[in-house]
């Protein structure tokens, strides 16, 4: 009995997993635009990034950062397939400024995906929170008008995951199976992630999420009948 349990939550995990990349796929061919929205609670500020990695992303969220007093914990939220290499670069830059004056943390948080050049715009985080039911996907990099990919970008970027703090040694396993040197995506789940030592989350969200209930305030009005 225990094993049939067992086998079935197995078969339940690898639903729910399937379902997400299925989803992610889906935001992955459909990212050609992008939303930023301002969420204040308490003494932190979450901005959640949206959809694709385009200019003029880098501007909004500098106007949007500079809205928010310094004393203010920011978490970045992100949700997003990636999209132009120079603009990832153009948000890490402001980010990596904004860590001088104030605190921020980065999130990709439960059935939500980071592909591609989300993935360093994550990494710059200081804690890093990743669920462990979110999607992330890494790729080579190749030239706009080209699907093989470039030895020489995909080098540089690398280098650059390693700097902002991935393990070498992971991306290098990962490079002895081709994923960097043949066209294609590989796909991982955040607990999988973490539990490899990959260097990308710092902190897992776990599977099972527990909800506050609502309270519900007592109105001396009401009387049984």
């Amino acid at each position: 009995m225990r094993f049939a349990i067992r086998t079935l939550l197995a078969a339940a995990f690898a639903a729910i997993a399937t379902t997400n990349v299925a989803h992610a796929q889906v935001r992955l061919s459909e990212s050609t635009s992008y939303k930023l929205e301002r969420i204040d609670e308490g003494d932190v500020t979450a901005i959640a990034i949206t959809g694709a990695i385009l200019p003029p992303m880098a501007d909004d969220l500098a106007v949007l950062l500079h809205s928010i007093p310094l004393d203010r914990k920011v978490i970045l939220d992100l949700d997003s397939a990636g999209g132009e290499m120079e603009e990832g670069n153009k948000i890490i830059a402001l980010v990596g400024q904004e860590r001088k004056r104030r605190h921020i943390d980065t999130l990709v948080w439960y059935g939500h995906l980071c592909a591609s050049m989300c993935i360093p715009i994550y990494l710059q985080g200081e804690k890093r929170h990743g669920a462990a039911l979110s999607v992330w996907m890494f790729h080579p990099a190749h030239k706009e008008d080209s699907p093989f990919p470039s030895s020489a970008a995909t080098a540089t970027i690398l280098s650059d995951l390693v700097s902002y703090g991935m393990n070498r040694e992971w991306l290098e396993a990962l490079d002895r199976r081709d994923v960097f040197s043949t066209p294609g995506e590989f796909w991982i789940s955040g607990a999988d992630l973490y539990a490899q030592g990959a260097g990308v989350i710092t902190d897992l969200l776990p599977a099972q999420r527990r909800l506050r209930l609502p309270v519900i305030a007592f109105d001396p009005q009401i009387q049984p009948r």
